[in-house]
């Protein structure tokens, strides 16, 4: 296994070059975010989705969020309305998960019920690796299904090889700092127009702070 470890700044052009030509192949990398330690593969290839499903050894039923580059991109796998954009751009980038209505580019394997989980992480290296790739990647936490999320890389090669999971490469991005996984937002509403976001998982972003930024939106 071949281990990088990301500077400070979070900025390092040769691990971003190698991780995106190893996702390009159908592999997967272990990456830092702004919240877990993440499995980063390309979630358009079917096959490298059902990969990272088996290794973590979790229901294929179950849908995956993806990591995307920016706004731009979000609008290729979601279909927000004027308002829902707002709450988007108030949002993100930050450790938050966007559940959105799906548009018809999304896969199956990464939607669930008409929506998909959307991310775009606080963390340099994870959007740098989402645009050099050209795909949304998975953004399923580095841990064994049911177990505890992972803040250290050395905690998420362990539970992940206890599954005999062979891992080609890993970036170590230190001991990440929030120790929560992201909030997951519903921001898909009903009928009248999304305007009743609804908190799926409290995490990272503490509820006053969410309700404020919508609010304002």
């Amino acid at each position: 296994m071949i281990v990088s470890s990301l500077p400070v700044a979070g900025e390092s052009p040769k691990t971003i070059d190698f991780a995106s030509k190893v996702i390009r192949e159908g592999g997967f990398v272990i990456i830092p975010t702004d919240t877990t330690y993440a499995i980063a593969a390309d979630a358009t290839n079917e096959q490298a989705v059902r990969a990272v499903i088996g290794l973590k050894g979790r229901s294929a039923s179950k849908a995956m969020s993806i990591i995307v580059s920016g706004y731009d991109e979000i609008e290729r796998y979601a279909d927000p309305n004027d308002r829902t954009r707002r709450i988007i751009r108030s949002l993100l980038p930050g450790p938050v998960t966007l559940l959105l209505p799906v548009n018809q580019d999304c896969t199956s394997l990464v939607c669930a019920d008409k929506t998909v989980g959307i991310r775009i992480p606080k963390s340099e290296f994870c959007t740098a690796l989402a645009k050099q790739t050209g795909v949304p990647l998975t953004a399923t936490s580095a841990n064994a299904s049911g177990q505890p999320d992972t803040y250290i890389l050395r905690d998420a090669i362990e539970q992940l090889g206890a599954l005999g999971t062979q891992i080609a490469f890993a970036v170590d991005g230190g001991e990440l700092p929030l120790h929560r996984p992201s909030t997951i937002i519903d921001l898909c509403g009903d009928e009248s127009g999304y305007d009743r976001p609804r908190i799926v998982r409290e995490g990272a972003l503490s509820m006053e702070e969410l309700m404020k930024k919508i609010d304002e939106c």
